[in-house]
């Protein structure tokens, strides 16, 4: 990156010419990362040569937990499989080598059946061959896109579980997913704990864990975007200053001014006042703001 574009660098929203070559991402990544750094007491520093690369380093203070301090402070693992007599088959569609053999690891640790592929064409013709019983496809593929491919399997006799895979968490993504005929999706990248849940919610499949005492998976990321529907029905009924006052503080990824925003609530919506909490603690501005343009578009 030249210097001219540092100072940008983590303002939201805010890419760098080499992000609008790439075509990826939307400017919030390394202004969160800020944030996120910054609530630990420090601060990134850059350093960028043109040609050269970049360097991203920030320090904290630190102090080492004893072993009996730090029960308690995970959630139990999932270590595999319960034994079933179905031997479950999952295909991966996705173009990047990385992210094929980071979810085919992850898949194969547990006891899954796994193959995987890098093309909409190659997924078609393997889900004929093989019959997966679920497919985790990226949706934004070179030649067939991964909607594409998901038409044409869901044309198939008995056709597999399609879960979309997109780096952007978008409404309009989500809807063109769901309308090509995929079951559910997942923002990349993706964590353990949201692949558990979808294979656990539409494969009727149990886990082992690391803990002898067994913990419910919550709901998928398609009753998360149900709720977050509802979201949107909710801020709808709220006065237009008021949403226009929320969006503000919301790109400006501060949590004290959506704190202010959210004092002006009346008492009685407390659901709506739980879910936009929520949103800031888990750093979802992106979709905070998501709702807020959803209401605006079905007003005009």
């Amino acid at each position: 990156m030249g210097t001219d574009e540092l100072p940008e660098l983590f303002i939201p929203f805010t890419q760098t010419s080499v992000g609008h070559e790439s075509q990826q991402g939307t400017g919030l990544g390394l202004s969160i990362s800020q944030q996120f750094v910054q609530l630990m007491g420090s601060q990134i520093q850059v350093h960028s040569e043109v040609g050269q690369g970049s360097q991203f380093r920030f320090s904290l203070d630190v102090t080492a937990l004893k072993s009996q301090e730090m029960v308690g402070l995970s959630s139990p693992s999932v270590m595999g499989l319960k034994p079933s007599p179905i031997p479950y088959r999952i295909l991966v569609v996705e173009d990047q080598l990385e992210s094929r053999i980071l979810m085919e690891q992850r898949l194969h640790g547990l006891g899954f059946e796994v193959k995987d592929v890098d093309s909409g064409e190659a997924a078609v013709r393997q889900q004929a061959a093989w019959l997966p019983h679920l497919i985790w496809m990226d949706i934004r593929l070179p030649g067939m896109s991964g909607l594409e491919a998901t038409q044409r399997i869901k044309q198939q006799p008995n056709p597999p579980i399609v879960i979309a895979l997109t780096a952007n968490a978008f409404n309009e993504d989500r809807e063109q997913a769901i309308a090509a005929g995929c079951d559910d999706f997942v923002a990349k990248p993706c964590t353990d704990k949201a692949i558990w849940q979808i294979l656990h919610h539409y494969l009727k499949l149990e886990y082992q864990y690391a803990s002898e005492q067994y913990t419910e998976l919550s709901a998928s990321p398609g009753q998360v975007f149900a709720d977050q529907q509802v979201g949107i029905q909710q801020l709808k009924k709220m006065p237009q200053p008021w949403r226009e006052a929320l969006k503000l503080a919301a790109q400006s990824l501060s949590s004290p001014r959506i704190a202010q925003v959210m004092e002006q609530l009346p008492q009685q919506q407390t659901e709506l006042h739980s879910m936009v909490a929520k949103l800031v603690e888990d750093f979802r501005y992106d979709q905070l703001l998501e709702m807020l343009a959803s209401c605006e578009s079905s007003t005009r």
